[in-house]
């Protein structure tokens, strides 16, 4: 049996009908119950009332029964006589099995499944009759049915994520974070995890469509032709001649602006495109995207099979070789270098079927907002939905793709790294014609944590070695081997990070970095100032508590405490709590409430990341971008999320969009002297007309000193220095704790934009009482505006209502003195008269706060 590959047809001689009605029980159970394909076993049991709510305070333990039972799903589809055509051949196709089953139709063995990532298609002609047919599905426990082969591993591999004692996972084809994660709870699910099909085809049959595109430059680096080289797989189903393709390239007004038709099956079909429409990143232009079409047709015409997709022309160049600093790592899109602002993803549910076509759009809303151009998808977690490619297509977010597997070494016998291959060569298939994917990348950490995690005191000299020695045929061979043949090109890197290890500076200058220095090395958020010389920082972040009214949601009020049993399952870092306070205590006054606590983590985690994140773009171009850890959550908990489980913004989400804004400014401390204001210009346009401004004020509101300076041209796409101001003539030194420096810039066309600098961390700034003026200057379905005033510095000033999901135009933001600030609030429940909900709470000192 061959791993199918999926594509868009049309209903023509081709059929396929979804089957979606099922019923399922467990092994040795009487009871079937009803449910919808796609399923998920532990959903299904939730759902009917038989299992707990998995994120409720410590409900945990409780869900882990079914991963250890068996399962069976059956369905029935009824054909009649003229289906069963002698000219037709019938498949019986399933998208995604989680993960060990066999596949029965009619009392015959279809076959059986070992991996989660691979989809199958079994030919069922000979199996079926006219009438009613049954198909069955027989799920295995994921950890029975690999017990035999851990007890002759001889060891317990180091998958320390794996919160079992014995870490079945990676011998398992199957999404890692399963088992557990620092951020994610153990739910080993199971089921028929995406859609299932009956499909017939007559003749012949498309299995797929490799693409190559070249374009021709002029001396300006302008388009002046594409060519798109277009090859058709197939298979022949019955003896068959005079079979030709059609193939149509049409551009977003549905016009065909390239065709071809060729009866040679084995050759190449080539499109020429005039002028081409280019894709384009984020914050760059249009990612343009065209359609091409493939037809089958046999010798009548008719149409046997039907592929299309969309697609991007544009060229996307990985530059990782030696320079004057090491050895770079960035990224070339149409001809010119881009700096990377973006973050690492994981799956954002651990029952992946909850999630729907809207989930997608709204992620992707949720990228843009934040100004980012690229996304990580993690080796932990799955090779995404289609919809999730579809949605970086049609944003311009450049997608970095790893393989799965993620912070532990993995089996390498020869079923092993076979099994890889046929999931490499499905999942490479399935997603090379996607615009937005920029690099495969073969794990996560496995060769660092082999290096330096300390593996070689654990295990004995022959484990360790066979751990070592199973690390090139999976990484630098089977997986480059296939990206090489069926993705020529896209370049692969052999894991993440490539080389540089964040306890090593000597390595920094080396590819990417995961600089875990801050929060596991307890460094301070301006260690990036001093550490410095990375290329590109492919992992950093900081963890903090999620919003409030997300706690309500899985907590009692008698949890609200970060010592509490439920407040410490839902933290997966073993020293993530005390980890939150001990910085928490450097920058700011712990709090003593909860709900302050709540904010004020939040807070220190927006601040410190958008610190970082400054200093990270200050050092182009020897840094060429970074990705944060971690976007967003896969249930309830702290972590480093910058979005939470309930779909709600943390601070760092607020400040991550300024931070990572195309233009912004950037304020970095050279020693304790003096100061450089820089300006990052992202955009491909220079920017004209600017000017400077200065401006020191008392924290109590009185302005102190004002100056501006002439800023005549900025260039396209690159770093420019704009001014050292000296501290002790701007009143910056450290003693000073009453004093905040505004620097905004203006460009002529380009909104202002601002940034404050304070002397010292805000638990030692002199901040006056509270008071803020909020006007509602308008109030309608969905939607309110806000002006904020104050005739002193507020803090930190943040935002929330009663509701969940909300989105704020901005949040987490400094009101300076006199300043009018307009807030706009989106949320459905928003109604034109009825009372506001808000919240506002601050840094500054109220009545009530402690």
């Amino acid at each position: 049996m061959k791993p199918r590959q999926t594509n868009t047809q049309a209903k023509v001689r081709q059929t396929s009908t979804p089957l979606t009605q099922w019923q399922y029980q467990m092994l040795g159970d009487s009871l079937w119950t009803a449910c919808t394909v796609p399923s998920l076993v532990q959903d299904e049991l939730i759902k009917a009332g038989k299992l707990p709510d998995p994120h409720y305070r410590a409900n945990e333990p409780l869900v882990q029964w079914p991963s250890e039972e068996d399962w069976i799903y059956r369905t029935r589809f009824v054909l009649s006589t003229d289906a069963l055509s002698a000219n037709k051949k019938h498949f019986l196709e399933l998208d995604g099995v989680d993960t060990y089953a066999d596949i029965y139709i009619n009392g015959s063995h279809l076959g059986s499944t070992s991996n989660m990532f691979l989809a199958y298609r079994y030919d069922i002609t000979p199996h079926i009759a006219s009438g009613e047919n049954t198909v069955t599905v027989h799920i295995y426990s994921p950890l029975k049915r690999v017990h035999a082969q851990y007890l002759s591993n001889g060891f317990n591999y180091p998958a320390d994520n794996d919160h079992a004692p014995i870490r079945y996972s990676p011998f398992t084809r199957k999404a890692p974070y399963h088992y557990g994660w620092d951020w994610g709870m153990r739910l080993v699910a199971m089921g028929l995890w995406r859609p299932v099909r009956l499909s017939s085809y007559e003749e012949a049959r498309l299995d797929d469509v490799s693409l190559s595109t070249s374009i021709v430059w002029s001396k300006e680096h302008q388009p002046t032709e594409a060519r798109i080289e277009v090859m058709p797989e197939l298979t022949l189903l019955t003896p068959t001649t005079g079979l030709c393709y059609e193939v149509a390239l049409e551009d977003e007004q549905g016009q065909i602006c390239a065709k071809s038709r060729s009866t040679d099956l084995q050759k190449p079909i080539m499109l020429t495109v005039q002028r081409p429409h280019l894709w384009w990143p984020n914050g760059w232009g249009d990612p343009y995207l065209y359609r091409l079409s493939v037809s089958l047709r046999n010798a009548l015409g008719e149409e046997l099979d039907h592929w299309s997709k969309h697609i991007g022309i544009r060229e996307i160049k990985f530059v990782n070789q030696p320079d004057q600093w090491g050895t770079s790592f960035y990224w070339e899109v149409n001809k010119r270098p881009i700096f990377i602002r973006g973050a690492n993803y994981i799956p954002g549910e651990l029952l992946l079927t909850k999630r729907h076509g809207k989930d997608f759009e709204r992620l992707f809303d949720d990228i843009i907002f934040a100004n980012m151009n690229m996304i990580r998808v993690w080796g932990g977690g799955i090779y995404e939905d289609e919809r999730f490619y579809d949605e970086a297509d049609r944003r311009g977010i450049l997608i970095w793709q790893d393989f799965m597997f993620a912070c532990t070494a993995y089996p390498s016998d020869r079923e092993f790294l076979s099994l890889v291959r046929q999931e490499a060569e499905y999942q490479v298939r399935r997603l090379r014609h996607h615009a937005s994917l920029a690099l495969w990348c073969g794990n996560n950490e496995v060769e660092e944590a082999l290096k330096y995690w300390g593996w070689a005191s654990r295990y004995s000299a022959d484990h360790y070695q066979q751990m070592r020695q199973g690390y090139d045929p999976l990484f630098r061979q089977t997986l480059p081997e296939v990206v090489a043949n069926l993705d020529g090109q896209r370049c692969y890197i052999h894991g993440s990070p490539m080389q540089a290890n964040w306890g090593r500076p000597e390595s920094f200058g080396h590819g990417d970095s995961h600089y875990w220095g801050l929060w596991y090395g307890q460094q301070p958020f301006e260690i990036f100032r001093s550490a410095r010389g990375m290329r590109f920082v492919s992992e950093f972040g900081f963890q903090s508590l999620p919003t409030h009214a997300l706690i309500s949601s899985f907590t009692l009020p008698e949890d609200h405490d970060l010592g509490s049993e439920v407040m410490r399952v839902h933290q997966k870092a073993s020293t993530g709590n005390q980890r939150i306070l001990e910085y928490m205590e450097q920058y700011y006054q712990v709090p003593q409430s909860f709900d302050r606590l709540v904010y004020v983590s939040q807070v220190l985690q927006g601040r410190g990341m958008a610190k970082a994140i400054r200093t990270l773009r200050s050092q182009r171009p020897v840094c060429m971008g970074m990705l944060y850890w971690q976007l967003n959550d896969v249930w309830p908990a702290l972590s480093w999320s910058s979005i939470d489980y309930g779909q709600n913004y943390k601070a760092m989400h607020y400040t991550t969009r300024e931070a990572y804004a195309p233009i912004a400014l950037l304020a970095e401390p050279l020693g304790s002297d003096s100061i450089a204001i820089y300006v990052a210009n992202d955009q491909l346009q220079a920017l004209q007309e600017g000017k400077l401004s200065l401006g020191l004020y008392a924290l109590g509101g009185k302005e102190i000193r004002q100056a501006s300076i002439s800023i005549p041209n900025c260039p396209p796409n690159q770093l420019t220095h704009l001014s050292t101001i000296s501290t002790q003539e701007w009143e910056l030194d450290p003693s000073s704790r009453d004093r905040v420096l505004s620097i905004s810039l203006e460009f002529a066309h380009h909104d202002p934009i601002q940034l404050e600098y304070y002397p010292c961390p805000t638990k030692d700034l002199k901040l006056e009482q509270e008071h803020v003026k909020v006007e509602i200057l308008e109030q309608k379905q969905g939607e309110a505006t806000l002006r904020l005033s104050s005739p002193v510095l507020i803090k930190d000033i943040w935002l929330t209502l009663a509701q969940q999901q909300a989105r704020f135009s901005r949040n987490c933001f400094d009101l300076l003195p006199r300043q009018e600030v307009i807030v706009q609030i989106r949320h459905e429940q928003i109604e034109a008269k009825a009372p506001l909900d808000l919240r506002l709470m601050s840094m500054n000192p109220t009545a009530n706060t402690m």
